[in-house]
């Protein structure tokens, strides 16, 4: 950890105390193939955090924080039947994280001797921490990256029968198997799932509005006769993206919360689409993008056989803050600009994103600045409010990119 300095120290030393780790967990000192962080075993199944800088020599006020979970190995990622269930199912299964593994095709040759990497089936999420948001983005990322392993034990029983194949991948140390498991899972049962039951914690605030004033291109969404949301429109080359904040979709784990989805002009065959999901879910776990990983690509159905591409991430109630939606739909927007640089990376810029970014941006600064003059010590800290538990793509680049995933995957 000395490499990234004490501002790393920090970032990590924080998601142990908001997890409130105890025991079962193993320093990374990181290395040069491997960044410094931590292993945790809260169950049967490893929680690998891992933080480095863009570059050598970058500022380290500037990190990125991944979070993955082990959930399954062995798992038939050449199956097309595997590859569109994945993407179909995801907008259901997850909610703060995406799925994330290898398409045959994009892994070889270079995880060629790599066969265990190439069919594993791993959790994740990511996170930026700057010196602006220390206090708190570390929260946000602690208290959405929990559900990763809580989903990984009692989802693995489920998902190979639907998937035609796959293994746990656990390995809770021989050490740690008298243990009880950590109390990080009662989170969704004492905490969560109980605020969910109330109504969406967005539905009562005027931030959705205040976004559709400051977009201009924008309809409001409504349940028999109820506002439930937004929908932003984005003009991209000839046709048009969408940003959805809708408050009325009831999420069947979480309960009432903020779902939020990017949907793009960019329509196929399912098993096309899914593929571009899974790829698109893969780099962005893998690589320096700017906004983090809360949610997961997926395929959209639009009619049997055809899809359209699609990211979906779900905050519960649990996780309400002023402010949150305005820099959902900046992250989104900062997405949208990434994800067509990989689908078209000759493309013109898209100059009305810029715009709106900047328009966004400013929002998110004025409710941030109205919120933190409200909370004791300027800072909005998540886990002050809800306790835990009970308690509290082409050349080299692209070929190292891979490289680093390959290892990630082990």
């Amino acid at each position: 950890m000395t490499s990234l300095g004490e501002f790393g120290k920090q970032v990590l030393d924080r998601l142990v105390e908001i997890w409130q780790i105890d025991s079962g967990i193993r320093w990374v000192e990181g290395g040069e193939h491997e960044p410094p962080g931590f292993d945790w075993w809260p169950g049967d199944f490893r929680v690998s955090v891992r933080i480095n800088r863009r570059e050598e020599g970058a500022s380290e006020r500037e990190l990125r924080v991944i979070v993955s979970t082990d959930f399954l190995k062995d798992v038939p990622t050449e199956s097309d039947h595997f590859v569109e269930w994945a993407a179909a199912t995801a907008l259901f299964t997850n909610s703060t994280y995406g799925w994330v593994y290898f398409l045959p095709e994009l892994a070889s040759p270079e995880a060629a001797g790599s066969e265990p990497a190439v069919r594993r089936l791993r959790l994740g999420s990511t996170a930026y921490v700057t010196q602006d948001t220390i206090g708190w983005m570390p929260e946000l990322l602690a208290r959405t990256a929990l559900l990763q392993p809580i989903n990984a034990q009692f989802q693995t029983t489920v998902i190979p029968d639907e998937i035609g194949g796959g293994e746990p991948d656990t390995s809770r140390p021989a050490h740690l198997r008298h243990l009880k498991f950590h109390k990080i899972f009662e989170v969704v049962a004492d905490d969560y799932a109980p605020l969910g039951e109330s109504p969406s914690r967005w539905s009562g605030t005027d931030e959705l509005t205040m976004i559709a004033e400051r977009w201009g291109r924008s309809d409001q969404l409504s349940d028999n006769g109820d506002p439930a949301g937004i929908s932003l429109e984005i003009p991209v080359v000839s046709d048009s993206a969408h940003i959805l904040l809708v408050t009325a979709e009831v999420h069947p784990q979480l309960g009432h919360g903020l779902m939020a989805s990017l949907e793009l002009p960019y329509f196929g065959p399912s098993l096309f689409i899914a593929k571009e999901a899974a790829a698109l879910n893969l780099f962005e776990f893998g690589g320096w993008t700017g906004f983090p990983q809360f949610g997961c690509w997926h395929a959209d159905e639009i009619r049997p056989g055809e899809s359209g591409l699609a990211f979906t991430l779900f905050m519960p109630n649990a996780l309400y803050r002023p402010g949150l939606a305005t820099q959902i739909t900046v992250w989104f927007l900062q997405r949208l600009r990434w994800a067509y640089e990989q689908v078209y990376p000759d493309m013109q810029d898209l100059p009305m994103v810029d715009d709106l970014e900047q328009r966004l941006g400013r929002l998110s600064e004025e409710i941030e600045g109205d919120w933190s003059a409200r909370v004791t010590g300027g800072g909005c800290q998540l886990a002050n409010q809800i306790g835990l538990s009970a308690a509290a793509r082409e050349g080299s680049a692209r070929r190292n990119l891979l490289r680093r995933l390959i290892a990630i995957f082990g």
